[in-house]
């Protein structure tokens, strides 16, 4: 803010003198006093203004990244879940990898089973 005090220092001069002589000084010292908090309001009402736009532009950027994130949590889900039934198929081709491995390496026994054709109750020749 400007004060007539501030102007006669800067000028050298007795405020009294600036009073007496200079009044289109003190004039313009009001109208600058007068217009610079209009000319202040108006710059932070536009300063307002472009904040309140940029803050709509982030949020919308929030919510498509929060819009993103989501989608990439249903897509982590879903591979999870792909991946433990893979896991448990792995686990179970294993067990039967391990199964036929043990039936080679265990000595055979051959046993023959004959049926005969007209034996009514079922008989078996070993």
């Amino acid at each position: 803010k400007i004060t007539a005090t501030a102007v006669a220092v800067e000028a050298d001069v007795d405020r009294a003198t600036l009073y007496r002589f200079h009044e289109p000084i003190l004039v313009q010292i009001r109208k600058i006093n007068d217009t610079a908090p209009r000319t202040q309001l108006k710059a932070q009402r536009s300063e307002l203004a472009e904040a309140e736009a940029k803050l709509k532009e982030y949020r919308k950027l929030v919510e498509e990244a929060q819009a993103e994130v989501a989608a990439l949590a249903r897509i982590n889900y879903r591979l999870d879940l792909r991946i433990h039934e893979l896991e448990t198929q792995l686990q179970v081709r294993d067990a039967r990898i391990v199964d036929y491995q043990k039936q080679m390496r265990a000595p055979t026994t051959l046993q023959k089973v004959v049926t005969l054709p007209n034996a009514g109750d079922g008989e078996t020749l070993s």
